[in-house]
């Protein structure tokens, strides 16, 4: 009995000791924080790994301030979405964290100014914090056409390139895709459901800062997930080179186009800032394919410069705003996600492109 009693009390000193350690790291050290709190707004999804839990209305404290959150009844950061469509034409937003809005409340998002431009418009914003091309297309076959889009907007980040040759991220397994003699081939769906263990592992790191420090220099989320990586995409990641990766990314938004115009939706393909020779890779592409494609980073610089990059090329352009660092008026302190700022100049950037690609010609 003593035995079990100095046991418990020790186990109590180890508790009471990392709890302070916790709290003086927090206080010390605050960039050591856990920096994704939008996390806890997920639950598992067997058709995309991990989906919002619906009703939620809560404040998210992230690093760089406050904003208020509120999920519908159909799972999105959105008010709830009638099925039956009225005059407008009604524009679904797929993407990830710089589509659903990180950072920023809802009012300030460039979906909801996008509305404000064009009353004839309707946008239903899908995007998913941590979402890839994948899980969007996903969505889009199964759960997006009940909305009846008359477009279908994909937002494509540059980490889209990762979340996409992974069957499982950020401690969810996922779906996934491989190629296969140039077929898309869909893996780990139903996606699996992890233990309940595993589940308050995945918890802890990514609300405290020691399991969280301890997780990345062990890779614990790899760890955990391994096994719910298939055999098959295994191989895949075993032989493949950065063209093979790159045609995989093209299939996927092939393959979103290929379906939006299944359900009778213009689709439009637009990338936030990326390494300029994929953004060319995108050009070349969606120009053979015909597809109707907005690279961001152009015109984002030359809002942002004015007249001191009047004459220069899209490329020169790109450079030199990079080298000045102008992008960063655009986003939060030390995140790369957009601020108010960065969402008003990209919904007037793609309101002008909209009307430009006379988007709204046919509109009553």
């Amino acid at each position: 009995m003593r035995t079990v009693l100095y046991l418990l009390a020790a186990l109590l000193i180890g508790l009471v000791a990392l709890g302070l350690v916790e709290i003086t790291l927090s206080a010390l050290v605050p960039a050591w924080r856990p920096t994704r709190p939008e996390r806890s707004l997920w639950r598992y999804d067997p058709l995309l790994g991990w989906s919002h839990h619906p009703g939620i209305h809560t404040s998210i404290h992230a690093p760089h301030g406050r904003f208020e959150v509120r999920i519908n009844q159909q799972g999105l950061r959105e008010d709830d979405v009638p099925l039956a469509k009225n005059s407008r034409r009604r524009l679904l937003l797929l993407g990830d964290s710089f589509a659903w809005g990180y950072g920023v409340d809802v009012r300030e998002r460039f979906s909801e100014l996008l509305e404000r431009r064009f009353p004839l418009l309707e946008v239903v914003n899908a995007g998913a914090c941590g979402y890839g091309t994948d899980q969007e297309l996903q969505y889009l076959r199964e759960r997006g056409a009940v909305f009846e889009p008359d477009l279908v907007l994909v937002l494509f980040s540059p980490n889209d390139l990762e979340n996409n040759l992974a069957c499982a991220q950020y401690g969810w397994p996922k779906p996934c895709f491989v190629l296969t003699d140039e077929a898309l081939v869909p893996l780990n769906l139903p996606v699996p459901e992890t233990s309940t263990a595993a589940a308050l592992v995945r918890r802890l790191m990514s609300s405290t800062i020691l399991l969280g420090r301890l997780a990345g220099f062990l890779d614990l989320g790899a760890l955990m997930f391994h096994d719910h990586e298939p055999e098959e995409h295994r191989r895949f990641l075993e032989s493949l080179t950065l063209p093979r990766s790159l045609d995989l990314q093209w299939r996927l938004l092939r393959e979103l186009e290929r379906t939006s115009r299944g359900m009778g939706a213009t689709f439009l393909l637009v990338t936030t800032p990326l390494d300029q020779g994929i953004q060319r890779y995108f050009a070349t592409r969606a120009t053979d394919a015909g597809l109707r494609y907005l690279p961001l980073a152009p015109p984002l610089c030359r809002s942002l410069a004015g007249d001191a990059f009047e004459g220069l090329d899209d490329l020169q352009v790109v450079q030199r705003c990079y080298s000045q660092h102008l992008l960063e008026t655009t986003s939060l302190p030390n995140d790369p996600h957009w601020n108010a700022t960065g969402h008003a100049l990209v919904a007037a950037i793609l309101g002008d492109w909209l009307v430009g690609e006379d988007i709204f010609k046919d509109t009553p």
